[in-house]
């Protein structure tokens, strides 16, 4: 039988491991004030918390019109003697708040990132292992399995399942970087810029025949045509913001798990890979790894073993996370596994 382990940090916790981000937090009060940002509700939810930061951010944007603000800039400072706008350029601040406040929780959870593996290097090494009975369930159904993909950082399965070929999907506890991030956020990547430079206004009146003759200039038999230095001016207005934009939809990327070498491989495996069974050890199904579970074949069965104090809602959600996959699937408490 094909079969498929995948690992969450119920697993670690199972085994008395520490490694909750709470726990982390804990540890230090300094963490505290320094990561309240991503607090949300729950400690535990930092991912999510943090891409609801993200999304909040996005959605403020106010929409810009490149011509309205050259107009602003022409009303401002008007034409010289020569047809010129006396304006001395200066980058545009269209987007900058949105980029310095992604920026700021970007490098905040890289700076939580570092922490974190120190701390679990720490808490979570040899000599803690050496207390830890393996457990015969849990050993039967790893050492059945075809593949074994683990979300978590620590080497819980290698050290005291002596398994050596799995999976570590975001990075491990002996790498220098771990990825702690969110999903693709492609949907918040549209452009917020009106880059129409007015060549269809219907001049239906006196005010729009103004309004684009403030673009274009009448040679002596009627023909128009644009003014060299205002066209000139749009698109040094449009490429300045734009470069903003594409540095925020870039610092949006950065923490994308999605971008992930790792990830993409396993995505890889599970498009070619056919499983008779899926088991899946303590994963919270969060929203964040949703596209990698989206991957398993449905035909496969999924027994999915949750935290047996897992609250009505955090069940409820798993259920429908699992309905909205379309997998055929059991939730079973834990509890029996870590006897």
């Amino acid at each position: 039988m094909n079969k498929l382990v995948i690992i969450g940090n119920g697993f670690d916790l199972g085994h008395n491991l520490p490694t909750q981000f709470k726990n982390f937090i804990e540890s230090n009060e300094k963490y505290l004030q320094k990561y309240k940002i991503f607090k949300g509700e729950n400690w535990n939810n930092i991912e999510e918390n943090y891409k609801n930061l993200v999304i909040d951010i996005m959605k403020n944007r106010e929409y810009v019109d490149v011509s309205e603000i050259l107009e602003s800039i022409i009303s401002e400072f008007g034409f010289d003697k020569y047809g010129e706008i006396a304006y001395l350029h200066l980058e545009s601040k269209e987007f900058l708040s949105e980029v310095n406040k992604v920026q700021e929780l970007v490098e905040l959870l890289t700076n939580f990132e570092k922490n974190f593996i120190k701390y679990l290097r720490k808490n979570c090494n040899q000599k803690f292992f050496k207390n830890i009975t393996p457990r015969e369930r849990i050993k039967d159904i790893l050492k059945e399995s075809r593949l074994i993909i683990n979300f978590n950082y620590t080497d819980v399965v290698e050290k005291v399942y002596s398994i050596r070929d799995i999976i570590h999907i975001h990075g491990h506890i002996n790498d220098n970087n771990i990825a702690i991030g969110t999903d693709a956020l492609d949907e918040l990547m549209e452009s917020m810029m009106d880059t129409r430079y007015p060549t269809e206004i219907p001049c239906k009146d006196k005010y729009a025949f103004q309004e684009k003759m403030l673009y274009y200039e009448e040679d002596e038999d009627g023909n128009l045509y644009e003014k060299e230095n205002l066209r000139r001016l749009f698109n040094e207005i449009e490429s300045s913001i734009e470069e903003n934009e594409s540095k925020l939809f870039t610092l949006i990327d950065k923490k994308n798990k999605d971008a992930l070498y790792s990830r993409n491989n396993v995505k890889r495996i599970l498009d070619k890979e056919r499983f008779d069974e899926v088991i899946i050890l303590g994963h919270s199904l969060g929203e964040a790894d949703m596209s990698v579970f989206s991957r398993i074949n449905k035909t496969a069965y999924v027994t999915c073993y949750y935290y047996e104090g897992a609250t009505k809602e955090d069940i409820n959600r798993m259920k429908h996370n699992l309905d909205v996959l379309k997998l055929n699937y059991d939730l079973v408490p834990n509890g029996l596994l870590y006897k």
